[in-house]
């Protein structure tokens, strides 16, 4: 036989729990696909990448070592890559461009063809060997040094990994113009 007085005692204690349960299953329910999305749109802020696709530690393949004339001549080459911000991937995009010179057997320097000064595309001068930037008239010699003293500092070398391969991979970077020294931007 039940007591009447437990019954009524079990009754709220069985709706707090149907409560509860309801709370929960509702909660999973509508939590989840919020928290999933939330994960999604967050996931390219929260890892840190390489900006371009093909990149190893940063440095891009440029060019062979055979490519390059044992007489030192400057050559221009474009770097592209697939250019990667946080949400978008831009395929074989153009990044950059650099001049390669072999400074002796297995050694290449590296220059940003992005003038110091403000920014403009420096050309070769192969008939005076030098370099020339077209906006201002800014020149360097064939190393990268200061003719003129237009820009505040010579042409931006690059880091260049010459592979057993023969393969030159430039670790390609822009800087500040306008300033004495080299900030990365």
């Amino acid at each position: 036989m039940s007591d009447p007085l437990d019954a009524a005692e079990a009754t709220p204690r069985r709706g707090f729990l149907k409560s509860l349960a309801t709370l929960a299953i509702v909660g999973t329910a509508v939590l989840s696909p919020f928290a999933a999305g939330l994960a999604f749109f967050l996931d390219p802020l929260l890892k840190r990448r390489e900006p371009f696709r093909g990149a190893e530690n940063g440095f891009l393949y440029v060019a062979n070592v055979s490519q390059l004339p044992a007489s030192g001549e400057p050559v221009h080459f474009a770097l592209r890559a697939d250019r990667v911000d946080a949400w978008n991937i831009f395929r074989n995009r153009t990044i950059g461009s650099v001049y390669l010179r072999l400074m002796g057997p297995g050694i290449v320097l590296a220059l940003n063809d992005i003038c110091p000064h403000l920014g403009c595309k420096i050309e070769l001068k192969p008939a005076d060997k030098t370099f020339l930037c077209p906006c201002h008239g800014a020149h360097f010699k064939l190393d990268g040094e200061q003719i003129t003293h237009i820009a505040p500092r010579s042409m931006d070398t690059l880091l260049v990994d010459v592979r057993k391969d023969g393969g030159v991979w430039v670790k390609y970077q822009e800087f500040e113009g306008g300033k004495t020294q080299k900030v990365e931007l």
